[in-house]
Order: C-alpha cells, then sequence, then structure tokens
C-alpha cells in the first residue's frame, strides 16, 4: 500500500517518440522473444534451430519516382542521376542531380506531383496488413501442394510462426520485416 508518494508505471507505448524508456524496454523483450523462436530457450525447445527460417522484407510497389537520399554512402551520390535528360508527360524532369540531406524535407516528395499515383499508395497503406494475411494463407496452401496434403491437414501438422515489423519509409509507404 502506498500511504505518500507515487507508483510509476510504464505507459506501455511502443514509440522513441512518445516514450524513450518503454520502447527501450520493449526493443529487448521483443529482440529475446526473437532470438528465442530462433534458436530456442524461454520454454521454445532447442530443436527450432533445425526449422527453415527466412527473413523477408516486403516493399511497396513504386507509385512513381520520388526524391531519395544516398545514406549508405554518406551522400555521395545523387538523388536520382541519369543519362537520358528526359521529362515526364507533364514537363517535369525524371532525375535529380542533389544530394539530399536524409532528414531534408524533399526526401520521399515525388519528382512529379501529377504522376504519383496517390491513390494507389494510400490503397497499400491501407490494406498491407490485409495483403500480408493473404500471403500467410497463400504460404500454407503451397505447403499443402507440395506435400500432397490438404491445407486442413497441414495446419494440424505445423504452424508458421513470424514475427512482423513495419516501418514506414520515407515516401510515407508501408514496409514490412518478416
Amino acid at each position: 500500500e502506498l500511504v505518500e508518494g507515487h507508483l510509476l508505471v510504464a505507459c506501455k507505448d511502443r514509440r522513441s517518440t512518445v516514450c524513450p524508456s518503454c520502447s527501450r524496454l520493449y526493443q529487448a523483450d521483443a529482440w529475446q522473444l526473437v532470438a528465442a523462436g530462433l534458436r530456442g530457450g524461454k520454454g521454445v525447445p532447442q530443436s527450432v534451430v533445425a526449422h527453415p527460417q527466412l527473413f523477408v522484407t516486403l516493399t511497396a510497389p513504386s507509385f512513381g519516382p520520388v526524391h531519395r537520399s544516398d545514406t549508405a554512402s554518406g551522400g555521395a551520390h545523387p538523388c536520382r542521376p541519369r543519362r537520358r535528360l528526359e521529362l515526364c508527360d507533364h514537363g517535369q524532369p525524371l532525375w535529380c542531380m542533389e544530394r539530399h540531406d536524409p532528414e531534408g524535407h524533399v526526401v520521399g516528395e515525388p519528382l512529379c506531383r501529377q504522376c504519383f499515383d496517390y491513390r494507389g499508395a494510400v490503397l497499400w497503406n491501407a490494406h498491407v496488413s490485409r495483403l500480408w494475411a493473404r500471403t500467410s494463407h497463400r504460404l500454407y496452401r503451397e505447403i499443402a501442394r507440395d506435400a500432397g496434403l490438404s491445407t486442413t491437414r497441414v495446419r494440424s501438422l505445423v504452424r508458421l510462426s513470424y514475427l512482423k515489423v513495419v516501418e514506414f519509409q520515407a515516401r510515407c509507404l508501408a514496409h514490412l520485416h518478416v
């Protein structure tokens, strides 16, 4: 019982911009769960090491060229260099020879706002969880087909376990690591 004082309770928010300390705690917990799922421990048998393991990255399709930053080489390369300096149907250049700061407001912006498929981008973000669900269901069907079993039988024999992390790219599109 507390007679006087304050009881500090974690907010449990995973976003570092909202609560850095809870975010660090969540990252450490997530790492332990992922590591146990890959090599065993914490109630997971060591035999999981022999199970097939994949690291899959799912990136949104292109909805039109956008400005980018070359963070891999420290900004040594231009945004969108091209040998042929072509224009889009709206007269905008399809190249950019600038070297953009990764934190700059230009990164992720379309080269031509009229060419960029905003509707497609919004629909991608709105349906990315549904697309992943269909992909995971399809995995069971493909395994069943390859094994010559029914999907129901495969689901009774195996379980696909995964951790899915969703990030937003500079172009504001969801990007999955599974």
